[in-house]
């Protein structure tokens, strides 16, 4: 979530009987509001309510630490508010129709990242990509302020390869931009986490 009102969400499962039921409100959603200080609800593009939340203690069905909710420590707000990065100098803004496309790095190594949208009045849609042996994908949308959103890449597995993790670059990135023909990937402290040309995988 943007500080600008936007959302983007992914769901995904290794299990069959959560798999076959996607959580449409968490895809479908693409911004939200505050419903009072302590309730939020997600909208949809044409801004209708898909899911409301209200402050709560951990589900008491999930155990460890995937169950505890997290606290906001002054070092964690410090973080979240923190100013987006300056692009490189030279660098200009991107528009979400120019990110549209196939990308590969720009040194030629292996890995690629395929970004889809084209959605009127939205400048968001959905990446997958792969860094020569795992796949995998999420959703993505700039922001009013100039940044963009991904989510975290889901599929993704452990195995070592030989290729760029473009989904991943791009799910860390705070903003994009382009140096001439090239796409950069910046993250939150302003370092270039790639650089991408337009091609096809081979």
């Amino acid at each position: 979530a943007a500080r600008s009102g936007e959302f983007t969400g992914w769901f995904s499962s290794f299990a069959a009987a959560c798999a076959a039921t996607p959580v449409k409100w968490m895809v479908n959603a693409v911004s939200f509001r505050a419903r009072s200080h302590d309730s939020w609800a997600l909208l949809d593009l044409q801004g209708a309510e898909l899911a409301r939340f209200t402050r709560a203690d951990g589900p008491a069905h999930v155990a460890g630490q995937d169950g505890v909710p997290p606290v906001l420590t002054p070092a964690l707000k410090a973080e979240l508010d923190q100013a987006l990065p300056a692009l490189p100098t030279g660098a200009t803004p991107v528009t979400a129709d120019q990110l549209v496309g196939s990308w590969i790095p720009a040194d030629g190594h292996g890995g690629y990242l395929l970004i889809s949208g084209g959605v009127p009045n939205y400048a968001g849609g959905i990446f997958r990509g792969d860094d020569g042996c795992n796949k995998s994908g999420g959703s993505w949308q700039l922001t009013a302020e100039g940044g963009v959103m991904a989510s975290p890449p889901i599929g993704s597995t452990l195995a070592l390869c030989d290729g760029r993790d473009l989904p991943r670059a791009f799910s860390m990135s705070a903003v994009l931009g382009f140096d001439g023909p090239e796409l950069l990937l910046v993250g939150a402290d302003g370092a270039v986490l790639a650089r991408l040309r337009r091609g096809l995988p081979s």
